[in-house]
């Protein structure tokens, strides 16, 4: 067999019980891809190309002759998969590409990182067929919704004692929630779910149902609760509705699914890429294997929104989906009517999906048709293909191995520049809420879309928009300090027929009437400091007196005489006689922030960054500095070119300077 021209392939189709089936004459969308029948009867769930033993492609090149992928892969590895990825793998195909579509829930499940995948393997090998881990990337073709990751813990403590039902089921574990403890409270919050008699679940399952039947106003996990419940009765699973983030996904929006956090597809199509495995851990909404104890064992309990991810673009009509699996990356072309795309093999074996319209090949061996619905292999042996678009919205995935590992396997990924800035842009549109549900006292991100005479319209990528009031944001002078398209930052009040009412904060005009609903819902009131006393400030809010004390009114110590007559934002820590009692702490709401900005360094900051920082204390071995929300140390050694005596001699606090990260410890911060 010649390699100088990509492969047509003929792959397979699962048919699980949650796929898509015909309807009203409609054929779903695997079907209508393929160009096959369909009917009501049969769920096409999911499309499968690759080269796993569960089901292979078939090479048909040669239709008198096809051969499955994974023999032409054993007779010709370095010809398929290029020498080096052949070598790494032990002649395999890394990754496995799917197009998976639902109209009913999947699981609720988690993949296994390495260290488990091999350990469940090797005590289970039938639920847990091989040792390998599982990240995925999901690529939404139409509009798609999935519960993923943990929403933030104080969100889940306040929808758990909204409803009689869950308050008496997790009873004292509410209580015993604090911001410090907030993944181990999830964990046993999340352990007593998957712990307790079917018998009482099913008792709680029905209390509750009866419950939201009589609420005028249900929210997004009321509502994915009773539809998840409707199609998997007395399942436990369901009430993950109240965990996980609801996140729905525009065509072209993706989610990464690292190992160990949960998720759940619930309907629509998708594009996936994962590590070439079929090991998954099932907890619920399934009539599969289940294995809550290693599930609960095994997540993360990391909290907050998902990222959503667009891509980078990386040339006209090109996208990649780069994430941290060495395993795979996945490209987008969309190529315009006769634009022309010289692309390189890169020494790898890449697998061409096209999902819509079509384009021409040129390759050695003359002129392929990629029609929608075709599939290819591109082996590493043809070093080049030209791609011309030839009309419609033209849209072809590649799968390959990630060549930011340097085409080694096992190896951290170091982002490129242009990455770090798309990945920036995505957190800031989309880290405090994209496509998630949104709950009282939920801090969100949005863009203003739309401004009348007495509102502000915010996109904060929900279902609906956010109402804001339009009073909230003018100036002393009375005039408007924003516009369209502006990024802003708001607090959830509470959703009203289906809008999401917003506020920056509980200012004092509003506060004598909300100051219960504040401390419940977590929600920053604006307070004025009006003295110093014993142990704190007095501080005023609306028409009631507050105590901060000293120890809570910042994270870094100030002369109090700096606070006495500022206005300041804060949390209300202790609240009781109705308000007669009143505990405020500003330190609270800083440090929340700041834990923010760095989740967002974790994700962002690279070795060879050059960032902006803020000298904040000198010392005789060096001066730590401020890179926004965590601190840094400049060694002595590191602050001039020449030896340095005192390092008062170079900085003051105070200073802004501009470094470059050496080195990363994470768990000392």
């Amino acid at each position: 067999m010649k390699f100088d021209s990509i492969l047509p392939l003929a792959c397979g189709v699962q048919n699980y019980p949650w796929g898509c089936r015909q309807q009203g004459g409609k054929r779903p969308y695997i079907a209508d891809l393929l160009g096959v029948e369909a009917d009501e009867d049969t769920p096409f769930a999911e499309l499968w190309i690759g080269a796993h033993e569960k089901m292979p492609a078939r090479v048909v090149s040669d239709p008198a002759a096809p051969v499955s992928l994974d023999e032409l892969i054993a007779r010709e590895p370095e010809a398929i998969l290029g020498k080096s990825l052949a070598a790494q793998t032990g002649n395999q195909l890394p990754f496995l590409l799917k197009v998976l579509s639902c109209e009913k829930p999947l699981s609720i499940q988690a993949h296994p990182d390495r260290t488990l995948a091999a350990r469940l393997h090797e005590r289970d090998p039938e639920h847990y067929p091989d040792a390998n881990h599982k990240p995925e990337i999901a690529v939404a073709l139409t509009e798609f919704d999935a519960f993923c990751q943990f929403r933030p813990a104080e969100a889940i403590r306040t929808d758990l004692q909204r409803h009689s039902a869950l308050r008496d089921f997790f009873g004292d574990l509410l209580q015993a929630f604090s911001p410090a403890n907030r993944r181990q409270w999830l964990k046993d919050a999340y352990a007593h779910l998957f712990a307790a008699d079917q018998i009482e679940i099913e008792a709680v399952l029905e209390v509750l149902q009866r419950e939201l039947a009589d609420l005028a106003h249900q929210t997004e996990s009321d509502r994915w609760f009773l539809k998840t419940l409707d199609l998997f009765p007395g399942d436990r699973g369901t009430l993950s509705a109240y965990f996980l983030n609801a996140v729905h996904l525009r065509p072209g929006q993706a989610v990464f699914l690292g190992p160990n956090e949960p998720h759940a597809y619930l309907n629509g199509t998708i594009v996936e890429c994962m590590a070439s495995s079929d090991n998954v851990v099932r907890a619920g909404l399934t009539p599969k294997f289940i294995d809550r104890d290693v599930l609960v064992e095994m997540l993360t309990y990391k909290d907050g929104a998902p990222h959503i991810i667009s891509g980078v673009s990386t040339g006209p009509g090109q996208t990649l989906y780069r994430v941290p699996a060495e395993e795979f990356e996945l490209q987008v072309w969309r190529p315009e009517r006769d634009q022309v795309m010289s692309l390189d093999s890169d020494g790898s074996v890449s697998i061409l999906l096209v999902t819509s319209g079509q384009a021409d090949v040129q390759t050695p061996q003359g002129r392929v048709v990629l029609s929608r619905g075709s599939i290819w292999l591109w082996p590493a042996a043809l070093a080049s293909l030209q791609v011309t678009g030839r009309g419609g919205q033209t849209e072809i995935f590649r799968a390959r191995p990630s060549l930011g590992l340097g085409g080694a396997l096992n190896q951290p990924i170091v982002a490129s520049p242009e990455e770090d800035m798309d990945f920036g842009a995505m957190l800031e549109a989309h880290l405090a809420g994209a496509g998630t549900s949104v709950s009282s006292g939920d801090k969100v991100r949005g863009v203003i879309s739309a401004i009348d005479d007495k509102t502000v319209f915010v996109d904060i990528n929900a279902k609906s928009e956010g109402i804001l009031e339009r009073h909230e944001l003018l100036n002393e002078a009375g005039e408007l300090t924003v516009k369209v398209g502006d990024p802003i930052e708001a607090f959830c009040l509470g959703s009203h027929q289906g809008e999401i009412r917003l506020g920056l904060k509980l200012d004092s005009g509003a506060a004598d009437a909300s100051l219960a609903e504040a401390f419940e819902a977590r929600m920053p009131v604006e307070g004025r400091v009006t003295k110093e006393r014993k142990g704190g400030f007095e501080v005023s809010v609306g028409n009631h007196s507050a105590f901060c004390p000293f120890s809570q009114m910042d994270i870094h110590h100030r002369d109090a005489a700096a606070y006495v007559g500022e206005r300041f934002t804060f949390l209300i820590s202790e609240y009781g006689e109705d308000g007669r009692n009143l505990v405020l702490s500003r330190r609270r709401l800083l440090e929340e922030q700041r834990r923010q900005l760095v989740d967002e360094l974790k994700e962002t900051l690279q070795v060879g960054d050059l960032r902006r920082a803020t000298i904040r204390k000198i010392m005789p071995f060096g001066v730590f500095a401020d890179i926004g929300g965590i601190e840094g140390l400049i060694p002595m050694g590191e602050l001039a070119w020449g030896h340095v005596e005192k390092a008062e001699d170079i900085v003051a606090e105070g200073d802004n300077v501009e470094v470059m990260i050496r080195d990363l410890d994470w768990e000392r911060e």
